[in-house]
């Protein structure tokens, strides 16, 4: 684990890539809805995706992607900063 912790923070220095932590201690948050993923093609067309135990779906709608969008800013709103989560990672896998 503390190799891929180090990884973590070697990935984050790739300009096209943020690395940011959301705390444990938030209690209900957006994040506990589960897994998605908003893409955005070379066009600038938004697509929605996500992941559920006995189905995933893709979004074309603009009105659903739109809310995965708004519960993507209201994670990374709650979450750590890059450099604080950076900081986080490397403390946690030195005290591994």
């Amino acid at each position: 684990m503390k190799r891929q912790l180090h990884h973590l923070t070697e990935v984050g220095r790739l300009r096209n890539v943020t690395i940011q932590v959301l705390p444990m201690g938030l209690g209900m948050h957006p994040g506990l809805e589960g897994p998605f993923t908003v893409l955005e093609t070379a066009d600038h067309k938004l697509y929605g995706y996500e992941e559920a135990q006995s189905t995933s779906t893709l979004h074309a709608e603009p009105e659903r992607v739109n809310k995965l969008m708004t519960r993507y800013g209201v994670i990374r709103m709650h979450a750590l900063s890059a450099v604080d989560s950076v900081q986080f990672i490397r403390r946690v896998a030195q005290e591994l």
